[in-house]
């Protein structure tokens, strides 16, 4: 009985070389873990430089808008100026060319 037991296993050496073979299996996969974590860690580097760089891209567009807002508000309050300035103009000069002709009728008769 011993010897159909011993028949269906396989060798000593075939055992050994399959667990050498499972050896060196788990060291190349060993290795590709160890290839993959520095993959890894570089592009988590390098998105984090990138999500960096982008948060101050963000924060100088933010200060340019605020800028912008500044500067519109600015040309608005000056345009306001502008047309009050206008309009007490043009009223003037409405009761200036009023006066003229009043002026110019009453000197003719």
């Amino acid at each position: 009985m011993k010897a159909d037991k011993s028949s269906n296993r396989p060798s000593l050496t075939t055992r050994i070389a399959n667990l050498e073979s499972l050896d060196e299996e788990r060291r190349k996969r060993l290795k590709e873990i160890s290839s993959d974590q520095r993959l890894t860690k570089f592009f988590e580097q390098d998105i984090t430089e990138k999500v960096k760089q982008l948060e101050a891209r963000l924060t100088r567009v933010e200060s340019l808008n605020t800028n912008q807002d500044r500067l519109w508000q600015r040309f608005k309050t000056i345009t306001l100026q502008n047309r009050r300035e206008m309009t007490i103009l043009l009223a003037v000069q409405t009761i200036v060319f009023s006066l003229i002709i009043f002026a110019m009728t009453l000197w003719k008769s």
